[in-house]
């Protein structure tokens, strides 16, 4: 009697020489044998030990085994580059059988045979271990809710050519590959995994990155509050990411990492047209957690619906072991944000790393916050001062345009937040409904609010602090602020250059007064605002716009009976300045203004009474 060992090598050897087919019983036996050689075979029928106990284990069942096995599809997918995962690889979608060997062998078998689709039918697909798409291979099903892909097991995982996939779907170093039309469900076993993934090869993802990849359709139900994320981009480029709905199923403010897009470094990233709701901490988030080689270039973020989540979008650099990895040129447009715990859209920037040629644009973000929570903002820019070994985080050409900010709420919240953040531009936008802050800045350098709209606010519309800033605030529409308290409209500390001018201010109850440049700022001109307003002129304060810094355009001066003329000393004005004076206080007494070198000729056309105020602005 021949033993096991010389049996089923035995019969390999008759299937390879006359490529007969494999039948149930023949494949049942490779399988037993197989796991006794891994015990030790010793030659005879009677297993050891440690075979016996390796029998005994219940073996993996699955319905391939009464299929074709591969080699038998090759003729006819040549023609049709199509296989069907339950009539060709005996797959069972039905929820409780593990179809991940099917499936598995499936895309693998796409995959030697120079690409192609693996098509699910309507079904559930129960899997125990990740799937694993490479170059060429097309995941298609039927569409969300019909098929679906669902884990089986809490923490899914597989080890493929060293590299470590803890996702229900991944393609690994993949060129040309996709899933389409189907359903991933964690939620069903409360699974902590991600959802699909475009990973890199190698055991520290080094290796080479997923190319020309594709996610649509695909409905992605979260597992619960773990560190997990719904799709997962990791240095891949020329990725798209588009017309998926994304669930993570946390509904009420938590501590969370929990993340629903994340791409991390790559280039010629799209991400658009997708709805992210219940995410526990970022539904669209983007970096490089200081990863070697995880640069962002070129990342466009578009036509988005975010709702219900700790915050609708981060983007920003990292700072790692490996040096910095920056991001440039990207653009986020046309995103809807709508009921967030923190924020709507942050970018931090660490010291020694880079954001250049950013644009948010024609985005929505709506009801931030709540009566109950601190510090929500409708957008937060978070950069770095410098440190002893690091230069400031730096930011070039960054554009904030046209977007609107409407109803954020809660103690210390902010329209737009800017702390230390160099070279940025705000521009187009409307800004409401804010309890607290419209646009608040702290140390930031060559920042520019200009054109935008902001109405309705609590405290202060806009205000510039900390030290060494430059921050220039023209032609904005600023209606009723400080609802709270009194507060200037616009309020500059400590800068060391900037402007305030040809703003238009606009409120129905006293207040104080609109522009205040205090002593501690310099060289910042007032020139050029108006106000208007429902309350008689005797009820607004006397000084409407105070310029009390250094090198200050600004000034009064008050009228001597009878005097037809008064020169007025300010060490700004030149022969070609412009110079506006208004009167304050008093009987209507025209005035014309002259500019000379370090003087103002004022001239009456009527002799004043005397003690009559005015008010001068000196544009250099």
């Amino acid at each position: 009697m021949h033993s096991v060992c010389e049996r089923i090598v035995t019969i390999t050897v008759r299937l390879r020489d006359a490529s007969w087919r494999l039948s149930c019983d023949f494949g049942r036996l490779f399988v037993v044998a197989t796991v006794l050689a891994f015990s030790g075979c010793n030659g005879t029928d009677t297993p050891s030990l440690s075979e016996s106990k390796s029998q005994s284990q219940p073996l993996l069942q699955t319905q391939t085994d009464s299929f074709a096995p591969e080699d038998s599809l090759a003729s006819t997918f040549v023609a049709r580059r199509t296989v069907n995962a339950v009539t060709d690889f005996g797959a069972a979608a039905d929820g409780v059988s593990d179809d991940e060997p099917a499936l598995q062998r499936a895309l693998d078998f796409v995959a030697t045979h120079r690409g192609g689709t693996v098509y699910l039918p309507a079904g559930t697909y129960g899997i125990a271990r990740p799937l694993v798409l490479r170059s060429g291979v097309h995941l298609v099903g039927d569409g969300y809710g019909q098929s679906i892909v669902r884990t089986l097991v809490h923490s899914p995982g597989k080890v493929v050519n060293r590299t470590g996939i803890w996702a229900a779907i991944a393609m690994l170093a993949a060129n040309n590959a996709s899933v389409t039309r189907l359903t991933v469900d964690l939620a069903t076993m409360g699974t902590h995994a991600n959802g699909i993934a475009f990973l890199p090869q190698g055991a520290d993802f080094e290796g080479v990155p997923s190319i020309n990849c594709m996610v649509s359709e695909v409905e992605v139900l979260g597992g619960g509050n773990y560190h997990a994320y719904m799709i997962w981009n990791l240095r891949g480029r020329g990725i798209t990411i588009t017309n998926n709905l994304i669930d993570g199923r946390i509904l009420e403010p938590v501590e969370s990492f929990q993340e629903g897009i994340e791409s991390y470094g790559g280039k010629g990233v799209v991400i658009g047209w997708n709805t992210i709701r219940n995410i526990g901490n970022t539904a669209l988030n983007f970096g490089s957690a200081g990863m070697a080689n995880t640069d962002i270039d070129g990342l466009t973020v578009i036509g988005n619906t975010v709702s219900n989540s700790g915050r609708g979008l981060n983007i920003g650099p990292w700072l790692g072991e490996s040096g910095p990895q920056n991001i440039s040129n990207v653009r986020l447009e046309n995103n809807v944000f709508e009921r967030l715990w923190n924020a709507g859209i942050y970018v931090p920037i660490q010291r020694g790393t880079k954001i250049e040629n950013l644009l948010i644009a024609s985005n929505r973000i709506e009801g931030v916050g709540s009566v109950d929570r601190i510090g929500a903002a409708g957008m937060h820019f978070q950069g770095t001062p410098a440190s002893l070994d690091l230069p400031a985080g730096q930011a070039i050409n960054m554009v904030v345009a046209e977007n609107r900010l409407h109803d954020i709420r809660g103690a210390n919240s902010f329209g737009m937040l800017v702390n230390y953040m160099p070279d940025l531009t705000i521009t187009g936008n409307e800004i409401d409904e804010v309890d607290n802050y419209g646009v608040q800045a702290y140390g930031s350098t060559d920042l520019v609010v200009e054109n935008n709209v902001i109405a309705q606010i609590g405290s202060r519309a806009v205000g510039s602090y900390g030290p060494n800033s430059t921050v220039f605030v023209r032609g904005n529409t600023i209606i009723e602020w400080e609802q709270l308290a009194p507060f200037a409209g616009v309020r500059i500390e400590n800068a060391v250059a900037g402007e305030v001018r040809n703003n238009e201010f606009q409120r129905n109850t006293p207040s104080g007064p609109v522009v205040v440049v205090t002593a501690t700022a310099a060289d910042v001109v007032v020139f050029g605002n108006t106000v208007t307003s429902s309350v008689p002129q005797q009820q607004l304060p006397f000084a409407l716009f105070v310029n009390k810094g250094a090198k200050s355009n600004t000034g009064t001066f008050v009228a001597v009976a009878q005097a037809t003329s008064i020169e007025v000393p300010n060490a700004l004005v030149t022969p070609t300045s412009l110079v506006n004076v208004a009167q304050m206080t008093g009987a209507a007494t025209p005035v014309t203004a002259v500019p000379g070198s370090g003087v103002i000729l004022v001239t009456f056309a009527v002799a004043p009474q005397g003690g009559e105020t005015f008010r001068y602005e000196i544009s250099p």
